[in-house]
């Protein structure tokens, strides 16, 4: 397999991680994520009413300085 192709799925798989344990985030901790179309977890916190960039672009996730961050962590 290419390098190329290998580097893309450690990628993805570090942001399906970080989406996993998101909700784990305490106070005063961040993660930032790279925004990709079809993603359910992005999907779910925009239902919850946060803002998702678009595609390409990183979403910050501090649930100590969002409470609506910090909410829809709780019900994605």
């Amino acid at each position: 397999m290419p390098e190329d192709e290998r580097d893309g799925d450690k990628d993805e798989q570090m942001r399906t991680a970080i989406e996993g344990c998101a909700s784990l985030l305490g106070a005063g901790e961040a993660a930032r994520i790279p925004v990709v179309a079809g993603s359910a977890f992005q999907k779910c916190l925009g239902r919850h009413g946060v803002k998702v960039p678009s595609a390409g672009e990183w979403l910050r996730l501090n649930p100590g300085e969002d409470p609506v961050l910090a909410a829809a962590l709780r019900r994605c």
